[in-house]
């Protein structure tokens, strides 16, 4: 395992485990009181569609054993300021996620507590007269920077919210009491003062930390999902906000990613962490959709240099929406802000001369060490993106642009588009991106985590079928034979009946409007009438 750094479009809040924590494969378990604490960070990820950084990689020096921190037997504790410092990008990352975003970020550090610990935390408060004696038992402690003195890292009204909002769900938290030590996040040698110090104000950036028992709460993956969602859900009732992705996600696929080694630059490390989402991106045909000119210009080579300069810049950054900010400015600066023209030329060979000149600005730079560029499928996948989003928000197709950034990424390239005839292309987008929709809602209602989602997909579109939208040809269908032809006729049939479904929910609500607005209209009639009188 290695640092994980989770992409996300929620720029409000971020979630990290400084202390990830996991079981070996021959039972041995790391961090002891933070065991699955990174697997609780993944899940909330996975819920509200955040920046989440997990540490699987460093492990926390026994302090009972007297280890000293080390990064080359990678023994640091990554919650102390002093030893994440050694981490290439680390702090950066987290600095980043802040300052990339022109609104307030909530930081929340997950850390676990000893269940004998939270056992005499309870004791200690009831002895301050926190928490009522013979009560049930403390789950979870928000440290926030109080003490003697206090040094707040948040608004009183943020974590007394958050707190409530725990309780209420069913896990039991209290804001420590002030002489509680490291749980309080007070100390300045420890990264929830880290914002504080470096004289961030609480109107840009908060942060709390919170400690959370085992027992109930993290004692196997099942707990730990359900933990998550109570969190989630209080951190989304305290901001105010709807959750944005996958309500109930189940079985998450943890990935394994690269793990940063201590002589990597802090660019390598940043590439390592977005290199993951890179995938093979099917073509989009090459229709012509858009009269605009293609024809090469003096200027090419000045747009080419000046784009790839923002590219690689912004890429070094590492700001959390990249992906989707990077795709934007490709379809502003050389599709004329179209995005429908984007989606039709996206990796064709009918691209704008100044395009083709940055791709193989980009090309050249894989090849080159000491440049921090993107790759090439990256950067085609970047402008479907930014191109679905635009044309989903264009169309009225909420659910989609809801969606968490790897959901999103499932969608880009279903239903495929190849075998649409060219003047068929204008006709085929729109029916296309109402299946998109479709399949958004199923995943978005069912609660589909995206190695679930994917499997939903491959179902729907097996590998063999063709584009039901297209009103494919009867030579088309009778080129797949009866078995198939069998069971994609079964596909369309379910498709028309999940389709009727929702043309009677959204008929029904249709309803629902008309008869309020025949009672509004009907009442101001009425007012009308008796002024008259």
């Amino acid at each position: 395992m290695g640092i994980r750094y989770l992409e996300g479009n929620n720029k409000d809040i971020l979630i990290i485990a400084p202390h990830g924590s996991y079981e070996t494969k021959e039972g041995i378990i790391k961090y002891r009181n933070d065991l699955r604490t990174g697997i609780i960070a993944e899940e909330i990820h996975n819920i509200l569609g955040c920046f989440t950084i997990i540490n699987d990689s460093y492990i926390r020096p026994d302090e009972d054993k007297n280890e000293t921190a080390s990064l080359k037997d990678k023994r640091l504790d990554l919650f102390k300021v002093k030893q994440a410092e050694e981490v290439p990008g680390y702090l950066k990352a987290i600095q980043d996620a802040v300052d990339n975003h022109d609104g307030k970020t909530l930081v929340i550090w997950l850390h676990g507590i000893f269940d004998k610990n939270a056992d005499s935390e309870k004791i200690e408060h009831v002895k301050a007269k926190l928490m009522k004696k013979g009560g049930a038992d403390l789950h979870a402690l928000i440290g926030y920077g109080q003490g003697k003195p206090s040094s707040y890292t948040a608004e009183q009204k943020t974590v007394e919210k958050i707190r409530d909002e725990l309780t209420k769900l069913g896990l039991r938290t209290l804001i420590t009491r002030k002489d509680a030590g490291n749980y309080c996040g007070r100390d300045t040698d420890r990264l929830n003062q880290w914002f504080l110090i470096n004289k961030y104000p609480l109107d840009k950036v908060q942060s709390f930390q919170i400690e959370i028992r085992y027992k109930g709460f993290r004692e196997d993956a099942e707990q730990c999902q359900n933990t998550a969602r109570i969190i989630a859900d209080a951190i989304s009732a305290t901001l105010e906000m709807k959750p944005i992705v996958m309500e109930g996600a189940e079985e998450t696929q943890h990935i394994e990613p690269t793990t940063p080694d201590e002589n990597m630059t802090e660019e390598t490390v940043v590439a390592l962490t977005l290199s993951q989402e890179e995938a093979t991106a099917s073509k989009v045909p090459a229709e012509n959709t858009s009269k605009k000119s293609l024809d090469k210009n003096e200027d090419d080579d000045a747009v080419a240099e000046t784009a790839y300069m923002w590219l690689t810049d912004q890429f070094k950054k590492h700001i959390t929406n990249f992906m989707h900010e990077a795709g934007k400015y490709i379809i502003k600066n050389f599709y004329n802000n179209d995005p429908m023209f984007a989606f039709a030329k996206n990796k064709t060979s009918e691209q704008p001369p100044s395009l083709n000149l940055l791709i193989k600005k980009i090309q050249q730079s894989s090849k080159n060490p000491s440049e921090s560029a993107p790759s090439v499928s990256w950067f085609y996948k970047a402008v479907n993106l930014a191109a679905h989003e635009a044309i989903c928000k264009q169309m009225g197709l909420s659910t989609f642009t809801i969606l968490g950034h790897s959901h999103k990424l499932q969608l880009l390239y279903v239903p495929k588009l190849k075998s649409i005839q060219a003047d068929m292309l204008d006709k085929s987008i729109t029916p296309a991106f109402q299946e998109k929709e479709r399949l958004a809602i199923i995943a978005h209602e069912k609660g589909f985590s995206v190695r679930d989602f994917k499997k939903y997909i491959d179902g729907q579109y097996p590998e063999e079928t063709i584009n039901l939208t297209a009103s494919p040809s009867m030579a088309d269908l009778q080129s797949l034979g009866p078995k198939k032809l069998e069971r994609l006729r079964k596909i369309t049939q379910k498709k028309i009946e999940d389709s009727q479904k929702l043309i009677a929910a959204y008929t029904a609500s249709l309803m629902d409007m008309d008869a309020v607005l025949a009672e509004i209209h009907c009442a101001a009639a009425e007012g009308k009438d008796q002024k008259k009188k």
